[in-house]
């Protein structure tokens, strides 16, 4: 019985150890800035996909409330960026969320 209790013990600890980590992925996309807005509290930013040749067919936001995310989506308008948002995965349609972002790169 005691066994039973040490191994069931075991099992349990081992799982809170080693199962409380969490995956979290991520959007990236690259691309010329379309657009810049805020609402006085949230930043977002459209990127179009690089390299157009025709018409977008989608485009991709990112959110922040960072402020020096923010300040770097403010200076890159018309620029072209590499921005990588917590989105679980990189959603699909016109209109794709990427998330709050996490990181923004002015090429």
């Amino acid at each position: 019985m005691n066994f039973k209790k040490l191994v069931l013990s075991f099992a349990l600890a081992s799982a809170a150890v080693l199962g409380t980590g969490v995956a979290h992925a991520v959007c990236t996309t690259n691309g010329p800035v379309a657009q810049v807005f805020t609402d006085g509290v949230t930043t977002y930013v459209y990127v179009f996909q690089s390299n157009l040749t025709t018409l977008p067919s989608f485009v991709h936001f990112f959110s922040t409330r960072d402020p020096e995310i923010a300040n770097a989506m403010n200076n890159s308008l018309h620029k072209n960026v590499t921005i990588t948002g917590n989105a679980p995965v990189c959603p699909a349609g016109a209109y794709r969320y990427g998330g709050g972002a996490l990181r923004i790169w002015v090429n």
